[in-house]
């Protein structure tokens, strides 16, 4: 179970935690030292997809659908039911929007599912083998709106993301994947009904993607929330410490780094409008404190993010020493790397349930770990790069969002942000919003 701090208006209810870990601690959001400025280390700061709550006081729930699905508020780690904002602003619904099955071309059915009047985002979700990675093959929205184009698939050289060709961007996951609508101003979400077709491959063979069949459960977040271009928003942290360097639930709080960068993501975040509410410490065994990065059935990141195991509601941050990806040069040190673009919420956390940071710094390496964990709790609220690493030459692709500039380095988003580097957009600052996870904020 958990305590809520005296600034934390939510009500306190117990939440079932595996292992034996001390009780989980919420920090009042207001804590923590004054940031110091940071000199970025150039890098990619990692991600899935191949590039890269509010807890309840009222119960909300939704009618049946005409096909028959339950279109209800979400069971929570202990039964609850997700519910309106405790501000009075926000609700979230929960749709379980059945199974998929794919075939050996790896193509599953159409599959529709119904969502309540007024959404204004929805966050859906696929869960499959771990080992296989999933993605939308076509997404229609309300009044046949196209959100993905089913010809994407046929006309991409790759399925691990759609870019240009979707109004909504897109990145597979393995084993898990998730995607927000909307995350450009081309897409936008609504009440009604929505159909989606889910693909599966494999990535045993690099560059080489297989399609496989596969069963996978689909689930979507509704979210209604007026005003999103203008109110507040706000989040909790879930600190999961692996004892990495020594610094365990017992002194996470009051250790220097920690609150540095702390600091910091409270103010990159405060100009997105986002504020960090409750702020609570773990101790994690994770398997190594060494971990993999990657896309293939060896990559260690699943597994990590799963020791988490059940915690109150909220980004699930945990630290390990080093995080390094496998390339044709070697092993290349990752600072940080989200579960996903943007992270499934669900009860009971799992393989993409948050974001695994890395503490070690190489020789002469600038201290960035408040920026890196801004970047990564961005990723996993639902922002992609906006400039990916460029190739041989020239400049890597850009996203689809109209008020980030080409190749800004000011941008926390870049792939290699300068020092300074913590602009969000307006349109960056209304995605996040989007996210379910992300509730209302003080008025």
């Amino acid at each position: 179970m958990y305590e809520a701090s005296a600034a934390d208006p939510r009500p306190t209810r117990p939440i079932p935690v595996r292992g034996k870990r001390p009780p989980c601690r919420a920090v009042d959001g207001a804590r923590g030292a004054t940031g110091i400025p940071y000199a970025l280390a150039a890098g990619c700061l990692g991600c899935w997809g191949g590039d890269g709550t509010d807890q309840p006081d009222a119960v909300q729930q939704a009618a049946v659908s005409d096909a028959g699905m339950d279109v209800a508020s979400a069971p929570d780690a202990d039964g609850a039911k997700d519910a309106a904002d405790p501000f009075g602003a926000t609700e979230r619904f929960w749709i379980d929007a059945g199974v998929a099955t794919a075939n050996k071309d790896g193509q599953a059915s159409l599959l529709s599912f119904q969502v309540p009047a007024g959404t204004t985002s929805v966050e859906i979700t696929f869960d499959g083998p771990a080992a296989t990675l999933l993605t939308l093959a076509e997404l229609s929205g309300p009044d046949g709106r196209i959100v993905v184009p089913k010809t994407w698939l046929a006309e991409s050289k790759s399925p691990y993301r759609c870019t240009v060709a979707c109004p909504n961007r897109i990145a597979a996951g393995p084993g898990s994947a998730a995607f927000l609508v909307p995350n450009t101003p081309a897409a936008s979400a609504g009440g009604g009904a929505w159909t989606l077709r889910a693909f599966a491959f494999s990535a045993q063979a690099p560059g080489t993607p297989l399609a496989v069949d596969a069963t996978l459960t689909v689930g979507v977040h509704a979210v209604r929330r007026p005003d999103v271009a203008t109110r507040k928003g706000r989040i909790d942290l879930n600190l999961c410490m692996s004892g990495a360097f020594g610094i365990g639930a017992d002194i996470a709080l009051q250790h220097a780094r920690i609150q540095d960068a702390l600091s910091e993501v409270r103010t990159l975040f405060a100009g997105a409008r986002i504020e960090i509410g409750a702020v609570r410490v773990f101790d994690t065994v994770v398997p190594s404190m060494i971990v993999q990065h990657g896309l293939g059935a060896d990559a260690e990141i699943g597994d990590a993010l799963a020791a988490i195991g059940e915690v109150p509601e909220g980004v699930n941050i945990l630290f390990v020493q080093r995080i390094f990806a496998v390339t044709e040069a070697g092993a290349v040190p990752v600072l940080g790397v989200a579960g996903g673009i943007p992270g499934p919420v669900r009860p009971g956390g799992g393989r993409r349930s948050g974001v695994v940071i890395g503490l070690e710094l190489g020789a002469g390496q600038p201290d960035v770990l408040g920026r890196t964990l801004a970047h990564e709790i961005a990723h996993w609220l639902g922002l992609f790069h906006t400039t990916e690493a460029p190739p041989a030459s020239g400049i890597g692709a850009h996203d689809a969002i109209p008020d980030t500039g080409d190749d800004d380095v000011s941008n926390l988003m870049h792939w290699s942000p300068a020092a300074g580097s913590g602009k969000l957009t307006l349109q960056q600052t209304n995605v996040l919003h989007g996210h379910p996870l992300v509730g209302a904020g003080s008025p």
